[in-house]
């Protein structure tokens, strides 16, 4: 889900007469298809540098203070390569941003065929992802076709079976769905949705 600015300044407002902390990850802003993204920059996700897990904090200091420190004790620190591959990235911020673009368009074209294949999977509910790359379809109408109570079950017999990799719904508060990824090719996905939609069908 993307969050526009007037839904996330209702929720400050709100959130603000209250006694809480709250925390996002906007890894994915520049990635949105429609409308405007609102948050701010994971560095390492905006410029496909995934795996390499670096960003940045921006809250209380005495909050982000605790943090650093816990995060010093569990988790080494980010590497060298990862700090000047970001330091490039951000030092030339339109070539990055053109090179984002670049990659949201194509991200359009992947998005485009993996709804299309998901969508012509009988009893197969896929809505139209806002942002990021990923869809997220209900397929809790084939659990018992495949012997399975839940998006866990369904994610391991969908790779052990048709060798397509999907991640459980219920780690995002939803075990009607999985995620597909479309962050591949066309081709792959193609070739993913073939098998998935065969799978699917016996």
């Amino acid at each position: 889900m993307s969050y526009v600015d007037d839904y996330l300044s209702e929720a400050t407002a709100i959130l603000g007469k209250l006694d809480v902390v709250t925390t996002s990850s906007v890894g994915m802003e520049l990635y949105v298809f429609a409308g405007d993204g609102s948050g701010g920059l994971a560095a390492s996700k905006t410029f496909a540098m995934t795996g390499w897990r670096l960003g940045w904090a921006v809250g209380a200091p005495a909050l982000v203070t605790a943090m650093a420190s816990y995060q010093s004790h569990t988790t080494s620190n980010a590497s060298s390569i990862s700090q000047a591959a970001v330091l490039e990235a951000l030092t030339d911020l339109d070539s990055s941003r053109s090179s984002v673009d670049d990659m949201l368009q194509r991200y359009v074209a992947r998005r485009a065929v993996m709804v299309e294949g998901l969508s012509a999977v009988a009893d197969l509910r896929c809505p139209m992802p806002e942002g990021a790359f990923y869809a997220f379809p209900d397929v809790s109408s084939l659990y018992a076709r495949k012997g399975v109570e839940g998006s866990v079950g369904f994610s391991d017999k969908l790779l052990a079976e048709a060798h397509v990799a999907v991640v459980p719904g219920d780690a995002f508060g939803d075990d009607r769905c999985v995620r597909f990824s479309f962050s591949s090719s066309r081709d792959r996905i193609r070739e993913g949705v073939r098998r998935f939609g065969d799978w699917a069908s016996r």
